[in-house]
């Protein structure tokens, strides 16, 4: 994991020089949560990572999709969305 988590695809994701959201609920207006595995925050950046383990598919980046959106709609206005199937180290843009 660490050898993972060092490579420079995902290193950034795992440094301490931002703002690290781990699965914290989101409260959404309509009374639900959602919860992503990790929200980084630099400057005016958002980068919302989600790790899978498994098949791929294609509900997954609906998920993450999702995501992005609720956090456009709490004001961020550079969100990035990944998925990371850490078992196999496929990272996708979402």
């Amino acid at each position: 994991m660490k050898e993972l988590i060092a490579s420079p695809d995902v290193a950034g994701w795992f440094a301490n020089d931002g703002n690290i959201i781990l699965e914290t609920d989101i409260l959404l207006p309509e009374g639900n949560t959602k919860r992503p595995d990790r929200i980084i925050l630099k400057g005016d950046r958002a980068i919302i990572v989600d790790f899978k383990f498994g098949e791929e598919k294609q509900s997954y980046k609906k998920q993450v999709r999702n995501y992005t959106m609720i956090l456009g709609n709490m004001g961020y206005r550079n969100i990035e969305g990944f998925l990371w199937y850490v078992d196999k180290n496929i990272i996708e843009k979402v």
